[in-house]
């Protein structure tokens, strides 16, 4: 899910906010927050970046599992500061 764009991510968010009101029987005009909070549940972006980053810092360790291989760095944008990790998934 790492890439995607900032709409996808809203659609994505809009799904969690209609589970979490489902699941918790919050009225639509009240905040989802602290259904979020009691339920544990990150919101997606977060949620996405909490599990990245773990794979990264392994991959970094040289402690990778053997499904995940870092094909390359490469820069997504003109800044060479700003660079993201290629996956590839071996089945």
């Amino acid at each position: 899910m790492y890439g995607l764009s900032k709409r996808q991510i809203e659609r994505l968010q809009n799904v969690q906010k209609f589970a979490v009101r489902v699941i918790s029987g919050i009225d639509y005009q009240q905040r989802i927050t602290l259904a979020l909070k009691s339920l544990h549940w990150l919101p997606v972006e977060v949620r996405i970046n909490f599990k990245i980053l773990p794979l990264v810092y392994k991959s970094c360790c040289g402690q990778t599992p053997s499904i995940y291989v870092i094909v390359s760095l490469h820069t997504t944008s003109g800044s060479p500061l700003v660079r993201r990790p290629a996956w590839l998934f071996r089945l």
